[in-house]
């Protein structure tokens, strides 16, 4: 339960710090190139996958309250 639950964190935060990562490029005016950006998104869509996965298990592994 312990590593499900670190995995998740790790990655939120990857998905987390791409997202501020391009807000604060956009916001600020500065241009990253296209093969960052490219790699920024293909990080963000394997991640979130594992982050599904690790969140249903953590769900699955908790008792029902009723």
């Amino acid at each position: 339960m312990k590593q499900e639950k670190r995995i998740s964190a790790v990655c939120l935060s990857i998905i987390g710090l791409g997202a501020v990562t391009l807000s604060v490029s956009s916001i600020t005016g500065i241009v990253l190139p296209d093969f960052v950006r490219g790699l920024m998104g293909i990080v963000d869509l394997a991640a979130a996958p594992v982050l599904a996965y690790n969140m249903f298990k953590i769900a699955a592994n908790q008792p029902n309250k009723k």
